[in-house]
């Protein structure tokens, strides 16, 4: 910024413009830069920077009343008509520099917020989806092309015990960008049964991690642990887990009394 104040850099000769330039014109250059300087495609040391500056200048260049204050004190005038000094120009022009770029940052801010908030909504719509469309398969009667809930775990006897809402799930791990799991992902793909409460990653093997997730509901933690999660990751087609989803495979029902177990597996 010191820079430009001093008259050390035109910010209209570093755009290639002339002084009277339209803001047409101005956009004009400014994205003919960018894409040029943009770190992401232009990796010498000096880019960072010079991107950096090129979006100072397109925000005093934006901007029609900052934009005047610099063509004044570009034009070296020492003194105006309400009495004050270069320097006082000078001053009241990096005021409003920072303030304009403060706020622009703070918009970015609110805006990224805003985003993530949309992207958490609609992976909570796409959930409850699919939990809708796996609680009418489990009312669906069964045909010679579909097998029922029930038919998956007719090995399996669920005992009449105190009723739990935490399960422990175990997952394999992959280096895959698109294959880890966190604690957010976890409670995503769990959420299928029934609405999640918290979800925490405990401890991690070396192929293997663990996890914990509570439901709001008994019955939602009782269904998780009788899905058979080795077999099948069809309930999550169509949706963004399912390559993570694959990757789970066993989940079971933690109580209270850790010496009463949920599922005597007879396999």
């Amino acid at each position: 910024m010191d820079e430009i104040i001093s008259g050390e850099i035109d910010i209209y000769q570093k755009l290639g413009l002339a002084s009277d330039a339209t803001q047409l014109q101005i956009s004009k250059a400014y994205r003919r830069q960018a894409l040029q300087l943009h770190p992401d495609k232009n990796s010498s040391p000096e880019a960072n920077s010079e991107f950096q500056l090129l979006n100072v200048i397109y925000s005093i260049l934006s901007d029609p009343d900052i934009r005047t204050r610099y063509d004044r004190l570009r034009a070296k005038v020492s003194e105006v008509s309400d009495g004050s000094t270069w320097e006082d120009r000078a001053q009241e022009f990096r005021v409003k520099l920072q303030k304009a770029e403060s706020d622009k940052r703070t918009r970015a801010a609110k805006e990224q917020l805003l985003n993530a908030g949309n992207a958490t909504n609609l992976a909570k719509l796409e959930m409850a989806g699919l939990r809708l469309r796996y609680e009418y398969q489990l009312l669906r009667p069964a045909s010679k092309d579909y097998v029922s809930f029930k038919d998956l775990h007719q090995n399996q006897i669920i005992q009449r015990l105190p009723p739990s809402t935490q399960v422990e799930v175990q997952w394999k791990q992959k280096e895959d960008e698109d294959a880890i799991i966190d604690d957010k992902i976890l409670g995503a793909i769990m959420s299928i049964f029934g609405v999640v409460v918290l979800s925490h990653t405990t401890h991690v093997l070396a192929r293997y991690a663990v996890g914990t997730v509570e439901f709001e509901r008994a019955e939602d933690a009782q269904r998780a642990a009788s899905h058979n999660f080795k077999e099948s990751a069809r309930l999550w087609d169509g949706s963004k887990y399912r390559k993570r989803a694959s990757l789970l495979r066993a989940c079971k029902v933690v109580h209270v009394n850790p010496s009463i177990m949920s599922i005597v597996d007879l396999r």
